[in-house]
């Protein structure tokens, strides 16, 4: 979380592996989700791994879009 992401690895969904960053609204609360999944035996902790600096960015972009400006120091 503290990087911007979350792993599960058949937490939520036996033999499920994700990698999952959240989208921001306008006002910073959160919106909804991006998410990647499959069967844990193929998605395994490295192509997570690989797989979520894809998905940050994929959530940053849309959060963006719908209005999402960071508050930087």
């Amino acid at each position: 979380r503290a990087n911007g992401y979350a792993f599960s690895s058949g937490e939520r969904q036996q033999d499920a592996g994700s990698v999952a960053a959240p989208i921001f609204r306008a006002d910073g609360e959160v919106f909804g989700s991006v998410s990647v999944c499959g069967p844990v035996g193929r998605f395994t902790n490295e192509q997570q791994k690989r797989h979520a600096p894809l998905v940050v960015a994929s959530a940053r972009k849309i959060s963006y879009e719908i209005g999402y400006r960071p508050e930087t120091s």
